[in-house]
């Protein structure tokens, strides 16, 4: 029988501005087996602080992944334009040097993160979406 050792303080820090999100993230981070390695906040993407996220003995994995909305929970294609403008903005201000996993609603909107990204096909429940995974630099 293999052991894992899991981590008796938090590793990941996952966050949604969501109250109902954040009540399903909690039960399922509850029923892990390493409920301690997981810490869940609810909080708005644009007042996240990398340093208060980061850990002093952690600082080499400096990785993000977004799932930002997208489709018809952003309301104009202007808007959603914009809203991706102001992720990537926060992304190269606040996260450069980290690495970055990120899904994507369309190719137009990867390109107004401005960041330079790898992007693939991801096929999901009928849609075509697409992640985009690279490293942040600075803007």
């Amino acid at each position: 029988e293999e052991r894992f050792l899991f981590p008796k303080t938090p590793e990941i820090f996952s966050s949604d501005i969501d109250s109902q999100s954040m009540d399903i993230m909690r039960q399922n981070i509850r029923d892990l087996p390493f409920p301690t390695a997981i810490e869940a906040d609810q909080a708005d993407f644009f007042s996240l602080d990398p340093v208060k996220i980061l850990k002093k003995n952690h600082e080499q994995h400096r990785v993000i992944v977004l799932n930002p909305p997208y489709g018809q929970r952003i309301k104009t294609d202007a808007s959603q334009r914009q809203f991706y403008k102001a992720i990537g903005q926060k992304l190269r201000q606040d996260f450069k040097g980290w690495k970055i996993g990120i899904i994507i609603p369309s190719k137009t909107l990867a390109a107004c993160l401005g960041l330079q990204l790898n992007i693939n096909p991801v096929f999901h429940g009928g849609l075509t979406i697409y992640n985009g995974i690279g490293q942040i630099q600075a803007g």
